[in-house]
């Protein structure tokens, strides 16, 4: 077991090399000091064009898909090849050279995007979606799932660009494919999110080795939960209008034993016929749209502060469903 764990790492480290010098050499990584969340992704037909062929041909059955990588001189035979010739070619080039050198294409493409496919930005705002708490209405439908689910999407529709979200919905629908078909892929939801995790969200920044594995470890974590839910519920990761809004409590309440206090600020981020749905620091909660009236304002950014709770009373969308 040891010898074969010292194997496994020196052979990942091999990998590691290759890849920076494929990256060096055909895709010229930018830096991501400073991110710019509303950049065009670098290569974003092509990572579709790979996404689309590791689908079509069912690569998600192959052994080690995703993990086991392809022949280097190939892959860069064909990175060039895509470079040089017309984008309806990328089909042809991609089938030729197989699935885990596609798949090595696909993620030298999303490592070098100057910005990581979920901007810091937003990541910080869905991190910590594993350990949300609930204090809901006995009356409201939504499961804890689905509520999760609704959160973490809207966030999304809010942060990303349509680019952004497109590409993601991609490869989250590819991913949950690698892993209902683990039986052929031997690439469980676990494999998956711990390769992935870092190549959607960024590497963790920490500067020690304790700080960079939690980090690592969170979003990891936050891919599980992410894959898991898609895998339920999956019609509720859509392209949509809704936003999150900024609003400001009114009076101090008790929301199904959570306390709200008159001048904080919290995130309303889905309303119904019935229903208005927020999160105050690790809860999501609900309230009816009659006390959700009374107890909440919009947060106007040229309100002073001390006025804040003189806003007028929200309004809500009556035929939303």
């Amino acid at each position: 077991r040891f010898g074969s764990d010292i194997t496994y790492v020196r052979s990942r480290s091999q990998s590691s090399l290759r890849t920076k010098q494929i990256n060096a050499d055909t895709i010229t990584p930018k830096p991501r000091s400073i991110e710019n969340p509303d950049a065009e992704l670098s290569g974003y037909q092509i990572m579709i064009d790979c996404i689309v062929s590791l689908t079509s041909t069912t690569a998600y059955k192959n052994e080690g898909i995703l993990r086991v990588s392809g022949n280097f001189g190939d892959v860069q035979a064909a990175t060039t090849e895509i470079h040089n010739t017309s984008q309806k070619e990328n089909q042809v080039i991609l089938e030729r050279l197989g699935p885990h050198g596609t798949s090595d294409i696909l993620k030298q493409y999303l490592k070098a995007q100057e910005t990581p496919l979920i901007p810091t930005a937003c990541f910080k705002q869905i991190c910590d979606a594993p350990q949300l708490k609930f204090c809901l209405n006995h009356q409201v439908f939504f499961s804890q799932g689905e509520l999760t689910c609704i959160y973490i999407n809207t966030v999304l529709n809010n942060m990303l660009t349509n680019q952004r979200y497109n590409l993601l919905s991609y490869l989250l629908n590819y991913l949950q494919l690698v892993v209902s078909h683990e039986r052929y892929s031997k690439m469980g939801l676990r494999a998956v999110a711990t390769i992935f995790a870092p190549i959607i969200f960024g590497s963790p920044t920490a500067a020690t080795f304790d700080g960079f594995v939690e980090e690592n470890d969170q979003r990891i974590s936050l891919l599980l939960l992410i894959l898991q839910l898609y895998t339920e519920h999956d019609s509720l990761f859509i392209k949509t209008d809704s936003r999150t809004q900024i609003m400001i409590i009114r009076s101090t309440q008790r929301v199904q034993g959570h306390l709200i206090v008159i001048g904080e600020e919290l995130t309303m981020f889905h309303r119904s016929n019935n229903f208005v749905f927020f999160r105050h620091n690790q809860y999501l909660c609900s309230l009816s749209t009659e006390e959700a009236c009374v107890l909440l304002s919009p947060l106007n950014s040229q309100t002073n502060p001390k006025q804040r709770l003189s806003c007028g009373t929200m309004q809500t969308h009556k035929n939303e469903k």
